[in-house]
């Protein structure tokens, strides 16, 4: 038997949120993949994954936060990771300093904030895309921090056009919910 027992109308609600919660996040995923593929990005993971993140909020408010950290952190660390490719030799061992220089960097700046981590995750997804996966063109590397900006633009747009106008769900109404749940525990 459980210690809190809840009334059926807020289990219900709870459920309802939950289920609509769901369908949003898939639909802000398909969303942006479809976008994808009408663009011809061949990138279209990154974007899908950027809605995915975006979406964990329940609230609209969660949404658009996560959006603009998600969005700015990756931009800014796919420009330093192009610059950063322009400026360094093609050199495997050279790469491998540069990643540890920058991990040890994000982990120390992490303490600000989870866009730091975010900009160093991307700052290391340019440079190993653009000198191991892509062979060292540097043309393909800038190529790819493009797409990856523009992906993740198109993920965080997604998500919160969904958050906002799909089943909005407000701050104030999750903060009432959870006051009311815990009166009526309480009571």
């Amino acid at each position: 038997m459980p210690l809190f027992h809840e009334p059926p109308l807020a289990m219900n609600a709870l459920l309802r949120l939950h289920v609509h919660h769901a369908i949003k996040t898939g639909l802000a995923a398909t969303l942006t993949f479809a976008f994808s593929v009408l663009i011809g990005s061949p990138y279209s993971i990154w974007g899908v994954v950027s809605a995915l993140v975006v979406m964990q909020g329940t609230s609209v408010t969660d949404s658009i936060l996560e959006s603009l950290s998600r969005f700015t952190s990756m931009s800014v660390g796919a420009i330093i990771g192009m610059v950063l490719l322009i400026l360094s030799p093609q050199n495997h061992l050279l790469l491998g300093a540069e990643v540890f220089v920058i991990c040890l960097l994000g982990a120390y700046l992490r303490r600000y904030g989870q866009r730091f981590s975010l900009g160093t995750i991307a700052i290391c997804i340019v440079l190993l895309a653009g000198q191991v996966v892509a062979g060292g063109p540097i043309k393909d590397s800038i190529h790819f921090g493009l797409f990856l900006s523009l992906e993740t633009l198109m993920g965080v747009f997604c998500a919160v056009m969904v958050s906002a106008f799909l089943w909005p769900v407000r701050l104030g109404d999750i903060l009432r919910n959870d006051i009311s749940g815990q009166f009526a525990r309480v009571s």
